[in-house]
């Protein structure tokens, strides 16, 4: 039975779904910051980079999609509550349906700095990073529900804890 412990967290991690240059970044994992001052000098550069969908805009040749940066966890996951450093552009030459890619959805993606492009955000002008795509994740919509708190009437069942009715805790 004790070799049950030692066997199910390889069967684990060995079972990811996740695409291998998504899991891991490149060797040299280049931040948004880094490029977006010098973005000539980073073409043909590989990165990972992930974030919050902005919009998709689809023509005949390809699709462009504008994200939101945000830092990535362990798994390659965008982080939202951290600190974004910008955004970027996702180009890819397949058809990226806006019901699927929405606006608010949180995706990671991989691939080689392409070129920059203008952008004007409310009445400012950016110049983005374009990525071409490699692979792409998108991360499930989570819902999230509020946990009852139940308060320490439950956590300490002790005679010195008593509870009043308007929800005060004497100790």
């Amino acid at each position: 039975m004790k070799w049950l412990i030692y066997i199910l967290p390889i069967f684990l991690f060995s079972c990811s779904s996740l695409p291998k240059t998504i899991q891991d970044p490149p060797n040299a994992d280049l931040q948004l910051v880094q490029v977006l001052g010098q973005i000539d000098d980073y073409v043909n550069r590989a990165v990972r980079w992930g974030g919050k969908i902005i919009t998709v805009n689809n023509d005949e040749q390809q699709s462009l999609i504008q994200v939101v940066q945000f830092p990535l966890n362990g798994f390659g996951e965008p982080i939202v509550g951290k600190t974004s450093q910008g955004r970027f552009l996702i180009q890819s030459k397949q058809f990226l349906d806006p019901e699927i890619f929405k606006p608010g959805r949180l995706a990671t993606f991989s691939g080689i700095i392409h070129a920059q492009q203008q952008k004007i955000v409310d009445k400012k002008t950016l110049y983005l990073p374009v990525i071409q795509l490699h692979e792409m994740h998108l991360w499930s919509e989570q819902k999230q529900y509020r946990q009852p708190y139940y308060g320490h009437r439950y956590l300490y069942p002790y005679p010195r804890h008593s509870y009043y009715t308007r929800g005060y805790f004497r100790h």
